[in-house]
């Protein structure tokens, strides 16, 4: 029998309170971010205590779990770290969180995996290839290959193949048990119950009362303007003194007046004379709200009672010059009708009941499971209870 890894609760805390062992061979290239992979067959089970690495942080054959017999082992949990597992050899209290949750998360997908066999789930070698294919396609994306990612992860390729497999069967039991499957496979009373997809009206209705404002059910008034931003420097010729170049601003500022009174269109202006960053689009800003980045003195004048569409603001008087707006568009606050924002709220409703059914799939299979140490399946079951709690209190 492999030697097992004290109750992660105590060994691994006791692990990162104490100096790891200096490393050698494949444990000190790995250390230093090397890629080592152990080629051949895999090794036996347990081993002899000569052959066994006296740091247990780098005893792949540690037991970590048992999940209905079956073993998880410290090189299960190195191979679904990758090279990170390496980089915390020297923070063995990090590595210690990070290896619990990943015994949880392996835990879990066991069970799933378990389940999606016993229900008539198989992996094709078609399916594999495919997937496969996949990975080659993102790892090429990547800039690297998919032999080079398998030796980064200290797998061997069949190591690679079953975990893959492993992969495709947890995904798919996923989009069964979340009700993304055809009617047709529910039908079989071995079939355990899976979410349903219908939300009712009354549902997406007391979803919008309650998600109002993410949903932006009502929406406030909204304003675009035109400005036309004329800066003191602009008129500050050589000699000037600050007063003649504000004088000179001002007389400038009143022939935009006359020229807009006679006709000329207010965005050609802004092109023409403009200094401010919204020249190029003929002084466009917005839409903006009443709370927003625009100058208060702006947003006041905006949304004023009484504005309307066309109305130009007097001139306002800034450190830097003189500007005036226009209103290009006002919307006023409205609400907006269950037909725009329903689909997405169905969406997110479904979302919700989708996930807690998986949720709660995965917490019924955990209480039928055999796990070792206890302690694992008591904070795994505790802590997707809660998750259930919380997803049911999203639901109307």
């Amino acid at each position: 029998m492999p030697r097992p890894l004290l109750a992660l609760s105590v060994a691994l805390a006791a692990a990162a309170c104490s100096s790891p062992d200096p490393l050698t061979g494949a444990a000190a290239a790995r250390s230093r971010g090397a890629s080592v992979v152990e080629e051949g067959p895999e090794p036996a089970r347990g081993g002899s205590a000569a052959s066994r690495p006296e740091n247990p942080w780098l005893d792949d054959l540690q037991d970590l779990a048992r999940v209905n017999g079956q073993v998880i082992t410290l090189r299960e949990i190195r191979h679904s770290m990758g090279p990170a597992y390496d980089q915390y050899l020297d923070r063995l209290e990090d590595l210690s969180r990070f290896v619990r949750a990943k015994v949880l998360e392996r835990l879990l997908r066991r069970i799933v995996v378990e389940e999606a066999r016993r229900i008539g789930f198989t992996v094709t070698d078609e399916d594999l290839d495919q997937e496969t294919q996949r990975q080659e396609r993102r790892a090429a994306e990547a800039g690297t290959t998919l032999e080079r990612t398998i030796l980064d992860q200290g797998m061997t390729r069949r190591e690679w193949d079953d975990d893959l497999r492993d992969d495709i069967l947890f995904f798919r039991a996923r989009a069964y048990f979340t009700g993304q499957f055809p009617d047709r496979f529910y039908d079989l009373d071995r079939y355990r119950p899976s979410v349903d997809p219908f939300v009712r009206p009354e549902e997406i209705r007391r979803f919008g009362e309650e998600h109002a404002e993410e949903l932006a059910v009502r929406t406030a008034a909204r304003a675009t303007v035109r400005v036309i931003d004329l800066r003191f420097d602009s008129f500050r010729g050589p000699g000037a003194s600050e007063e003649e170049a504000r004088r000179a601003c001002e007389r400038a500022m009143d022939a935009v007046g006359e020229r807009l009174r006679a006709g000329e269109p207010f965005a050609d202006l802004a092109r023409e004379l403009s200094r401010g960053p919204e020249a190029v689009d003929g002084g466009l800003v917005g839409p903006f709200e009443g709370e927003g980045p625009l100058r208060r003195e702006y947003r006041e004048w905006a949304f004023r009672e009484g504005r309307k569409d066309g109305d130009l603001s007097p001139r306002f008087a800034l450190p830097t010059g003189l500007v005036v707006l226009r209103m290009e568009r006002l919307e006023p606050e409205r609400v907006r009708p269950i037909e725009e924002w329903a689909p997405e709220a169905r969406a997110r409703l479904l979302d919700v009941k989708r996930t807690l059914a998986w949720n709660d799939v995965q917490a019924a299979l955990l209480e039928e499971a055999s796990v070792q140490p206890a302690d694992l399946k008591a904070s795994l079951l505790a802590q997707l209870r809660g998750n259930g709690r919380r997803l049911r209190g999203e639901l109307p």
